[in-house]
């Protein structure tokens, strides 16, 4: 973690130390990632290094998992919607962001998951993060897998107060476990499965004192 928290006035050259540390893992073939790709998002696609390496090959590394991006239906829909509704929204969905579009995807996805409310976030990232910050107060406490995803870790100090990361057990904590772990002032968590899904236990709002969060979505761990 020898670059994690950088110091110095100069907000332009205190980085420099690290660039350097990467230009030479880069030039010694010890850098694995790339920023850009020479071709659309295909099964196969080609990479272009910051040093112009050029790799051509079956793509691994993109997020789109089901190759939904070159998908005839999917592109089409996508025309239309240019064609439509333009290529930016008027603002957040709260502010007249929406569109029909937005709103038929909002019914489909409730109708599939069999879900009262849909929120739609336009990146996982964002997802993760404004999820936690909508959920939580800072009187609440946000319980993190110490391999969460940044966009959880990110959400969860300005969202809430108390928050800690931990090493989760696959296995079903017992009761005494985490309220060891928990403040006495807050709920302990019930669940099948800390790894199953991300959830907290409510009590009426005369006798809650807080509540807890402990996200965990497989998807968004980075292993």
């Amino acid at each position: 973690m020898r670059f994690r928290v950088v110091s110095g006035p100069d907000l332009l050259s205190r980085n420099d130390p690290f660039l350097a540390w990467q230009q030479q893992r880069a030039e010694a073939h010890l850098w694995p990632y790339f920023r850009r790709y020479e071709t659309g998002l295909h099964p196969r696609a080609t990479a272009v290094s910051d040093l112009g390496e050029v790799t051509k090959g079956v793509n691994f590394v993109a997020q789109d998992y089901l190759s939904l991006s070159s998908h005839p239906a999917v592109l089409e829909a996508a025309r239309r919607a240019l064609r439509d509704f333009g290529p930016i929204a008027a603002g957040s969905p709260a502010l007249g962001g929406a569109t029909p579009l937005s709103k038929e995807l909002e019914a489909g996805l409730s109708q599939a998951l069999r879900a009262e409310h849909i929120v739609l976030f336009p990146t996982g990232w964002a997802a993760g993060f404004g999820t936690i910050r909508s959920l939580m107060h800072r009187r609440d406490h946000v319980l993190l897998d110490n391999l969460s995803h940044d966009s959880l870790r990110q959400g969860a100090p300005p969202a809430a107060r108390r928050w800690s990361s931990s090493v989760i057990s696959t296995t079903t904590p017992s009761a005494a476990t985490w309220q060891a772990s928990v403040p006495p002032t807050q709920r302990t968590p019930s669940w099948s499965s800390p790894r199953a899904s991300s959830r907290w236990t409510p009590t009426p709002r005369s006798r809650r004192k807080a509540a807890v969060l402990v996200p965990s979505d497989p998807a968004m761990n980075a292993r």
